[in-house]
């Protein structure tokens, strides 16, 4: 792939459904290798998107692009591409090896790249096992094992870790990394704030339609720091609040030498206190 290609490129894009608008002017690209978070309140665009980007609609307006080629008209895109929707298709009365097997063919792939993907998510052992034996985060690693399989640039996730608790969710979280270790760029949406933190390197927040934030998490969190300070706890339990600058150095260095403190942090406020502040209409509780 040519360095000067987006692996994602939104250009000017609306989406309307009968007379409802439902995507204003999206416009937006994703560089190689990295991980993209879509964040949004239910309703405000997200799976629209999804489904732009995958090829099932067609914008009303503007141009969707993946590796420099248009969504609707290139072929190459099912092997470039990998796509997780919620429905994970998979086919419950077969087993593990067999439902990749069956991609494989599609894609004339390789025996050795079911093996390799299996590894990647840790299904190697499972192989005989009947999906329909499988527990829900299970089937959730190998619906992503078929997303890899043909070695995609692009693997687009719409909420991959819905419904999964912290443990197969982390088991998620690692084999998103590793997809981006091994050159994948992915992009997913989620309602899990914390998930965005982990493990992407840029989000974008949309609401009613419109992209409105975007950036790292850092940046955007540090954008909407108002009070600029830094919180210390005492080991005697004081919370104490210094303004960032030179003159409140020297405090705060002879509160780290005497090891008087128990913690330290700066007050910009996480993503999730973000996201409420930018979508949920008057809602945000500044405690």
């Amino acid at each position: 792939m040519q360095k000067n290609i987006d692996v994602i490129k939104f250009d000017n894009v609306f989406m309307k459904f009968n007379n409802h608008t439902v995507l204003k002017s999206i416009s937006f690209d994703v560089q190689t290798n990295s991980i993209i978070g879509l964040l949004g309140r239910s309703g405000a665009g997200k799976t629209t998107m999804i489904n732009i980007l995958t090829g099932r609609y067609k914008p009303s307006q503007g141009k969707v692009t993946v590796l420099g080629r248009n969504v609707l008209n290139s072929s190459e895109n099912a092997k470039d591409m990998g796509v997780l929707f919620d429905d994970l298709g998979l086919f419950d009365r077969l087993s593990v090896y067999d439902n990749l097997y069956i991609y494989s063919k599609i894609f004339k792939l390789p025996k050795s790249y079911i093996d390799e993907a299996l590894g990647i998510v840790g299904l190697e052992g499972e192989k005989k096992k009947k999906v329909l034996q499988l527990s829900k985060g299970m089937k959730q690693r190998l619906a992503l094992a078929r997303t890899f399989i043909s070695k995609p640039k692009l693997i687009v996730l719409d909420e991959p870790t819905s419904g999964l608790d912290p443990v197969n969710a982390n088991k998620i979280h690692k084999i998103l990394l590793e997809f981006k270790a091994r050159g994948t760029t992915v992009f997913l949406s989620t309602h899990n704030m914390e998930e965005a933190t982990k493990l992407c390197d840029s989000i974008y927040i949309i609401h009613d339609g419109e992209i409105i934030e975007q950036g790292t998490v850092n940046e955007i969190c540090k954008k909407y720091d108002s009070s600029k300070t830094i919180i210390v706890t005492t080991k005697d339990g004081e919370v104490l609040e210094y303004q960032r600058g030179k003159k409140n150095n020297e405090a705060l260095l002879n509160l780290i030498s005497e090891d008087y403190f128990q913690s330290i942090r700066t007050s910009e406020p996480n993503l999730e206190k973000v996201f409420i502040m930018k979508t949920g209409e008057g809602f945000y509780d500044e405690s």
